[in-house]
């Protein structure tokens, strides 16, 4: 057992604590509390605990509403509230970013803090007869049969699979460890086993919060693009977030994936597989675009390097990065820093009650005298 005094919060929503040269991450902790923990990983220094007891508290401490919090690793922040939440999550964006300059982060908070997510995946182990969360850091299953993180349709499912065991039933041909999925679609509850997630079809896990981000995205396009209206999709798919521009806008969207399509006649979608080496090339073949107004992108956790050679063969006068990792994408933005400025940065809070958050970005070609 350590006794340890909390100094700040991670990136990731841990607590930290540093004690004779070492640092220790103690989930579930606030800036100023003395804790005790139980460390159960250590690496040159580095220690990863769990929290055991508070023997000072923040002020800024709550009761989770969620009997599974203290356990569970789905959510970070439900022992405090939401403001103090935000507050945490704008300093992680300001750390990133703390190498540019004029960093003025606009925060776009959720309406709701439970009962959002329209898509959870749940891990199983047959022999061990467990289903719930996977904690990577403790590496076991944490059973949350009232969890209060997804939609209440949802919630009704995972209650339905608990009752009894009766997931268990569900799974006599599956292998012996895998997850499940449970998702809502077109107003109906879904199941599906060990297949890949998304399966039917990447959507925003919180509707509301999409329909936000897509509303943000639509006016900063609207307002930038009051002459020519051309813009490059990159990781567009179903054109979620262009669905709201009128067919004055001419829109070339970019995705190894398609989905059904906006009903906007100069939508256009190329199918092409944007981390192989010569994607670029082949869509300048395709298309022949010298030039457009907006290039925008919305590219998985793990970033895009080829950013730069992007803004340079279709000179974007904008770019617009959404993103859920901030760390890939301000190492991406890094690129093309020199030959544009940043505008604005917006925290868009996608997925309340954990570190995640959605990062808005745009940036404007530096003029060239």
């Amino acid at each position: 057992m350590q006794k340890l005094q909390i100094i700040e919060i991670d990136p990731l929503g841990q607590g930290v604590a540093k004690e004779n040269g070492e640092i220790f991450f103690i989930p579930k902790t606030l800036p100023g509390e003395t804790v005790d923990a139980e460390v159960f990983k250590k690496a040159r220094g580095v220690n990863f605990a769990k929290l055991v007891s508070v023997e000072k508290k923040s002020d800024e401490r709550i009761e989770s509403e969620c009997e599974h919090f203290n356990e569970c690793p789905g959510c970070n922040f439900l022992h405090t509230s939401y403001a103090n939440e935000i507050e945490f999550k704008k300093k992680s964006l300001e750390k990133i970013f703390r190498k540019w300059e004029n960093i003025n982060i606009e925060t776009i908070q959720a309406d709701q803090r439970l009962h959002y997510r329209n898509r959870i995946q749940l891990h199983y182990n047959k022999d061990e007869k467990l289903l719930g969360f996977y904690s990577v850091a403790e590496q076991r299953i944490v059973p949350v049969p009232h969890c209060l993180i997804a939609e209440q349709a949802v919630l009704e499912k995972l209650k339905e699979l608990y009752t009894d065991d009766n997931w268990l039933n569900l799974l006599n041909r599956e292998k012996p460890i895998g997850h499940i999925e449970i998702y809502l679609k077109n107003g109906e509850v879904k199941l599906s086993f060990n297949s890949q997630y998304a399966e039917s079809g990447f959507s925003q896990v919180n509707q509301e919060m999409n329909e936000k981000l897509v509303a943000l995205v639509t006016r900063t396009i609207q307002d930038k693009l009051v002459g020519e209206k051309k813009l490059i999709d990159l990781f567009g798919g179903s054109g979620n977030l262009t669905k709201e521009l009128s067919e004055d806008f001419v829109i070339d969207c970019v995705d190894v994936f398609k989905q059904p399509t906006p009903n906007n006649k100069n939508f256009y979608f190329h199918k092409i597989d944007l981390y192989k080496d010569e994607s670029l090339t082949y869509f300048l073949q395709k298309t022949k675009i010298e030039k457009t107004n907006l290039l925008m992108l919305d590219p998985p956790r793990s970033g895009f390097k080829f950013l730069m050679d992007w803004c340079d063969n279709v000179n974007p006068d904008y770019v617009l990065y959404v993103s859920c990792d901030p760390q890939t994408m301000q190492r991406d933005l890094e690129q093309i820093r020199g030959q544009y400025s940043l505008e604005k940065i917006v925290l868009l809070d996608l997925f309340p009650g954990t570190y995640h958050f959605e990062t808005v970005v745009i940036m404007k070609r530096l003029t060239i005298s």
